[in-house]
This record gives C-alpha cells, sequence and structure tokens, in this order.
C-alpha cells in the first residue's frame, strides 16, 4: 500500500470551497510503496507529513521545500523523476493543488 501522489487543477469560481471544482491533470501510483517507505523513514520535516493512511494537500508554495526534500531520497530514479515532475507543474502554476493520498 503506498502514497498516490495527484496533480490537480483547482477552479474556484467563489470563496466558498464548497464551490470549488478539481479536475485532475496527472497521477503517480506508488505500486511498491518505496516512495512511502522513503518519507516515512526520511525524517525530513514535509516528507514525514505524508501519510500511508491519510491525505496532503500541498499548495504551490509548497512546492520548493518538497521538491528538495524528494530529490534529497535515495530511491529508484525513476519514481524520483515521476514525482519532481508533478511537483514541478504544481510549483509553476498558481491553480494547482498536489494531493499525496494514502489507503
Amino acid at each position: 500500500m503506498g502514497i498516490d501522489i495527484t496533480l490537480w487543477r483547482v477552479e474556484k469560481p467563489g470563496t466558498s470551497p464548497r464551490r470549488w471544482r478539481r479536475h485532475r491533470v496527472a497521477t503517480y501510483i506508488d505500486s511498491d510503496a518505496s516512495f512511502t517507505h522513503a518519507c516515512a523513514s526520511s525524517g525530513l520535516p514535509m516528507l514525514s507529513r505524508a501519510d500511508p493512511y491519510g491525505s496532503l494537500v500541498l499548495s504551490g508554495e509548497e512546492m520548493d521545500p518538497f521538491t528538495a526534500e524528494v530529490a534529497s531520497l535515495d530511491i529508484d530514479p525513476t519514481v524520483c523523476t515521476e514525482v519532481l515532475a508533478l511537483a514541478r507543474s504544481c510549483a509553476s502554476l498558481s491553480d494547482h493543488e498536489l494531493h499525496l493520498d494514502g489507503d
């Protein structure tokens, strides 16, 4: 059981979050749980907030520390590349969020 990482575009037609609509842009599924285990054992402030049984929503403003911490992980480079691509997309677009969802 791994953490799925999803990039969402958020439409905010009003001030109430109940009216906001989210559209899935891209997803990385941590099928072998390597990213999940790396987050849990990292001891890094941003990544240690990732919960394999809960959800964590990150905004574009939080992407700089997130990408720095992901880049420092000692995991399969393919996993790192996939996660960093989603994070960089989130950082460059103001109306996007990155969701880290556990099972």
